[in-house]
């Protein structure tokens, strides 16, 4: 799967915001219409609030654990623990993450 950096999704959100259909752009630069409607709310949330929605990370060792090749990603939101193996889809855990955080 490509990634896009954010100055493709602004420019893309950008033609939605001035009349072009989500499912036309979507089409056209050969993405997901779903992801293109998580980063145009991600991007009216922050246009809102000031700015993007930051979270408290914390790093630290993982233990191994058994049948994971790779390492782990944690994110706690809260008393929630999210456990991501590594090589999982960036846009998966950062639309999971945009959704949790609004109800966390």
């Amino acid at each position: 799967m490509t990634t896009h950096s954010r100055d493709f999704w602004q420019r893309l959100v950008g033609e939605v915001m001035a009349g072009q259909r989500a499912a036309e752009v979507a089409r056209r630069y050969r993405v997901p219409a779903s992801t293109l409607r998580v980063w145009k709310s991600r991007l009216e949330r922050e246009k809102s609030t000031g700015g993007p929605a930051l979270l408290p990370v914390v790093v630290r060792p993982t233990v191994r654990h058994e049948g994971a090749e790779g390492g782990l990603l944690e994110l706690s939101f809260g008393r929630l623990t999210l456990r991501f193996e590594s090589g999982t889809d960036t846009a998966y855990v950062a639309e999971l993450v945009g959704r949790l955080s609004g109800s966390c």
